[in-house]
């Protein structure tokens, strides 16, 4: 849906039970088409009902057009940008802290990449460890796993 607007959106996803946000900043082609095209990833953010009522209804305040800076569309739609972002890293920390500036939430975001992808390592490192019977082997998963928790603390106290 993203790609098929040609405009900035806030794209409300409800699937079953689960709702979720959806945002993209978007700018002309550079190939000169007049086409408008993805500026960077899509950030989805689900708003779970376990983030809690007074996490979401923060958000939703962050969201708020009153509260927006005046100064162009594009910043406002950033500032929108910037308020989901903090609420995946809420997620993690449990504490809804708005970003300051553009910059601060991208390293948050990558951050929160990084996170994801220790997340993934981990369960599959856990997964094998459930299937290996050697003493030794388990012993190296569970230093690699160490290493990958160590890891995890250091990209989570960026966020």
């Amino acid at each position: 849906i993203h790609r098929a607007i040609p405009y900035p959106l806030v794209l409300l996803i409800e699937q079953g039970d689960d709702i979720s946000i959806s945002l993209v900043h978007k700018r002309a082609s550079q190939a000169g088409h007049d086409s408008i095209v993805l500026d960077g990833e899509i950030l989805t953010v689900k708003l779970a009902k376990e983030l809690g009522s007074d996490l979401l209804c923060h958000f939703a305040s962050m969201l708020a057009l009153s509260g927006q800076p005046h100064t162009s569309l594009y910043d406002v739609y950033q500032s929108w940008i910037n308020a989901a972002v903090a609420l995946q890293v809420a997620v993690i920390t449990g504490t809804l802290e708005p970003s300051r500036d553009f910059e601060h939430t991208a390293r948050r975001r990558e951050a929160l990449r990084q996170c994801s992808m220790i997340q993934l390592e981990m369960a599959s490192i856990r997964s094998a460890a459930t299937k290996t019977k050697q003493i030794a082997r388990r012993a190296d998963i569970n230093l690699e796993l160490q290493r990958l928790q160590s890891a995890y603390t250091d990209a989570r106290a960026q966020l």
